[in-house]
């Protein structure tokens, strides 16, 4: 054997030795990448069996050299090469769409509902977390459940600028964590701010975005309902007056919920309201009931949502025409644009530019009879909005008597006509009041010609509910929970009749193997 036989083979026993060592290393490094307290070793082993790796492939090359050169002369080795090429090609175009998909990640969701989109309450949320969350979710590995919200609560954690901590827990393997929780059962999720903590048990986006507002705030806006004359019960479950479906969305919104009596208050707003809703009174308001809202109004400051309906005088309608608001009465016949066709429930989907309606551009809210509601020439110290409006084939049906036949009259108004208006006004407050809640220069009014829009019947429908809730928050200055809120999972199932089973089955089933038969027995015909 010559000297450089010699050499070349001492080469490529040297390269071999190297190139496995560098592989052996590097797969070492992988594997331990998965543990968080070796994470710096894990690189430094990667990248020192990559350098081994790479070694011992150069040695093995110049030792073979020859063989290689060789080997490059003959067919097989042109078309191999080819080959090789092709498939590297290939390897290199998936693993740089692999890596550019991992450094800039891309999601799109084509489903009904946009499941795996965070709504866009939930994201502003997200995003003004002053105080880091922790959130620890134990779910079993085992659980069909658990990726689903790996998925959720990840989405959550990318929002939040750095301020969401998530960790899932098996309290199974790891009953230690779940003993310090006081868990004794899966399919829980605890968020944490400081000594404040929630426990979610819901799956859905709103049940953790609720939890996640009763962390992040110190205290609970309060919103008082007035009662006595009529106006719908924030405890009442009937669908067509019952308030209850709002006072469960406010308080999910980390709100407190009170009645309001003003014979028993002593004829006073109480000095901790963050709104007051008169939500369709019945029968009018006493003078001295009157009063007291119209003080509420105009020195503490106060901000109230005031749903009037039609064929009712309150009393308070006095009250907002000091600051321009003109209620008619009368009830908007809408032609052109309704809920099916019930030309007595127009329905909106272009808004005016202001917090409440920002997010509802694409949104159809509906008010089944509604009675105007305008601005006109409001005094300087207002600065108001018409937030709606009813379609160009409306008018204001002045002829409210029993039993009457709806038609456009020569005296009644044409359309468009404002259904709602929302107003801040410039104030001077009390002097010494007592908290810091109430001490604003601005007091804020928003009214609408109708109260039906806000009960247990029509509240959960389109965008009315939205409508409502981003009202209240602007009202109680919350404004990071107007938007559009995320929407329950639906279960869409297609149910078909007796005759449209059969159908499928003769179909898919009959049909489509006859046809292909069919055109098999055609083409063997044609070439026999």
């Amino acid at each position: 054997m010559s000297n450089t036989s010699s050499q070349s083979l001492s080469l490529t026993r040297l390269s071999l030795i190297i190139g496995v060592l560098g592989l052996l290393i590097l797969v070492g490094g992988v594997g331990l990448n998965n543990f968080k307290d070796l994470q710096n070793l894990a690189e430094l082993m990667r990248v020192l069996g990559g350098i081994l790796f790479g070694i011992g492939v150069a040695g093995l090359v110049t030792a073979r050299r020859q063989a290689i050169y060789g080997f490059s002369q003959s067919r097989q080795a042109r078309f191999g090469s080819q080959a090789v090429i092709l498939s590297l090609s290939f390897i290199g175009i998936v693993a740089l769409l692999n890596y550019l998909g991992m450094r800039h990640p891309l999601r799109w969701d084509l489903t009904e509902n946009k499941s795996f989109t965070l709504s866009a309450q939930t994201t502003r949320i997200l995003k003004n977390l002053k105080e880091p969350v922790k959130v620890t979710a134990f779910y079993k590995v085992s659980n069909s459940m658990r990726q689903e919200m790996i998925n959720l609560l990840e989405s959550y954690r990318d929002q939040a600028n750095g301020k969401l901590k998530v960790e899932f827990v098996d309290p199974e393997r790891q009953p230690g964590i779940a003993l310090r929780y006081g868990i004794s059962t899966s399919d829980v999720i605890i968020l944490e701010r400081g000594t404040l903590r929630k426990t979610v048990t819901g799956t859905q986006e709103q049940d953790v975005t609720n939890a996640l507002l009763g962390v992040s705030r110190e205290k609970k806006p309060i919103v008082y309902f007035l009662q006595g004359h009529g106006e719908g019960d924030p405890e009442d479950f009937d669908p067509a007056k019952g308030l209850s479906g709002l006072k469960q969305a406010l308080e999910g919104e980390n709100y407190q919920v009170s009645k309001l009596y003003l014979q028993a208050s002593g004829g006073k707003v109480p000095a901790d309201a963050s709104a007051l809703v008169i939500a369709g009174p019945d029968k009018a308001l006493t003078p001295p009931e009157r009063q007291a809202v119209a003080d509420y109004l105009a020195k503490r400051p106060g901000r109230v949502l005031l749903l009037l309906r039609p064929q009712v005088q309150t009393g308070l309608e006095s009250v907002v025409a000091k600051y321009g608001v003109q209620v008619g009465n009368n009830l908007v016949i809408d032609a052109g644009r309704n809920i099916q066709n019930d030309v007595s429930a127009p329905a909106v989907t272009e808004y005016a530019s202001h917090p409440i309606t920002k997010d509802l551009l694409s949104t159809i809210a509906f008010f089944p009879l509604v009675r105007s509601v305008q601005l006109i020439s409001p005094p300087p110290q207002v600065n108001g909005l018409e937030l709606f409006k009813s379609s160009s084939d409306s008018w204001a049906e002045s002829n409210l008597k029993a039993n009457m036949l709806v038609k456009k009259d020569p005296q009644d108004t044409v359309g468009p006509l404002a259904l709602a208006v929302a107003l801040s006004i410039d104030i001077t407050p009390e002097a010494k009041v007592g908290t810091a809640n109430i001490q604003k220069s601005q007091a804020r009014l928003v009214v609408f010609g109708n109260a039906s829009f806000a009960s247990n019947g029509f509240a959960r429908l389109l965008g009315n509910g939205d409508l409502l809730l981003n009202s209240l928050a602007w009202l109680a200055e919350q404004e990071d929970l107007i938007s559009i809120r995320a929407k329950d999972t639906r279960d869409t199932k297609l149910e078909l009749t007796n005759q449209q089973n059969q159908m499928v089955f003769y179909v898919s089933v009959v049909g489509m193997p006859l046809l292909m038969l069919v055109l098999g027995t055609f083409v063997w015909w044609k070439r026999r």
